[in-house]
């Protein structure tokens, strides 16, 4: 899921760009090099979690204090970065263009996206808890 943030992420980076909209682009930027360093740090992580069948507790608790900081600036810094469009891009709201819907919905999906990986990363840091005796007890 994180290799598919960071591709929407890319997407909207571009599409801001093309369309000469406004891009904070050391926010933008930035937040994109967390995520990429992110994506390289949880395979590690999760490699030598399953590999080495270590339990990184502290590590995951760091990762995801660290995500829930740069979401929370990230979203501080680009939730309105289309003025006064509706985040959820109704369709009654009188956009310039459909380009311009399509600009919101790219924005938007971008914004749920980086939430929901804080939620699965705080749900990975909380199985992180769960005691070895019940763990190896549960069959996938």
């Amino acid at each position: 899921m994180l290799g598919l943030y960071n591709i929407k992420e890319y997407w909207k980076i571009q599409l801001f760009k093309r369309r000469d909209l406004y891009l904070n682009k050391p926010v933008e930027y930035t937040y994109l090099g967390i995520n990429l360093i992110n994506l390289v740090s949880y395979n590690l992580l999760c490699g030598y979690c399953f590999t080495k069948n270590k339990r990184l507790i502290k590590e995951f608790i760091f990762a995801t204090i660290l995500w829930l900081i740069s979401a929370t600036v990230y979203t501080y810094f680009t939730g309105k970065e289309l003025g006064e469009t509706p985040f959820l891009c109704s369709s009654d709201y009188g956009y310039s263009s459909k380009a311009a819907r399509f600009v919101c919905q790219v924005r938007a999906a971008n914004l749920i996206c980086m939430w929901l990986m804080f939620l699965s990363n705080s749900l990975v840091t909380i199985t992180m808890y769960i005691p070895d005796k019940i763990y190896k007890g549960i069959e996938v």
